[in-house]
């Protein structure tokens, strides 16, 4: 019957140590940030193309009278035409570009529990004490802990953790 009880002890110690490990062993908290930056450009270009053409007439009219005398008449016509061609060119530049970031936060437990092993060195032969250690986080990192060993003896701590 005591076997039994043992067997079922152990069983339920390690339930309860493997309940606790899966409970603080996940994170607290995962943080996903995403950054996306867009760039916009947009690019305008004006062309002007301006074409002149000149044309001159020289018209020289003559009149031959009966009498003998020569008129000469004459006119200079310049024409110039203009023709202004104006294109635009447009580009627009769109350029996307995202960065991304998981930040994971651990849960920072509160309580640590510990198994002592330890021997009288000055008496070899006598055997091992076994004993344990409960600690809880006071503030930030510093624990309090009280232990206890199969001799009998008690014990605190005060630790920091870093």
């Amino acid at each position: 019957m005591k076997a039994g009880l043992m067997e079922l002890g152990v069983a339920l110690l390690a339930c309860v140590v493997a309940y606790g490990f899966g409970r603080y062993a996940q994170p607290a908290k995962i943080v996903i940030k995403t950054e996306t930056v867009m760039v916009e450009k947009e690019i305008i270009k004006w062309r002007t193309k301006i074409v002149r053409d000149q044309h001159e007439y020289k018209t020289v009219v003559e009149h031959k009278f009966p009498d003998g005398t020569l008129v000469r008449k004459s006119t200079d016509e310049k024409d110039s035409t203009t023709k202004i061609d104006q294109t635009e060119n447009k580009t627009d530049n769109k350029r996307d570009s995202s960065t991304s970031s998981k930040v994971t936060e651990w849960r920072r437990s509160n309580w640590r529990i510990g198994a002592l092993l330890g021997a009288d060195i000055r008496r070899l032969g006598s055997g091992f004490d076994y004993g344990g250690r409960v600690e809880r986080r006071l503030l930030g990192p510093i624990w309090f802990g009280a232990e206890g060993n199969s001799t009998g003896r008690v014990g605190a701590s005060v630790s920091v953790e870093f």
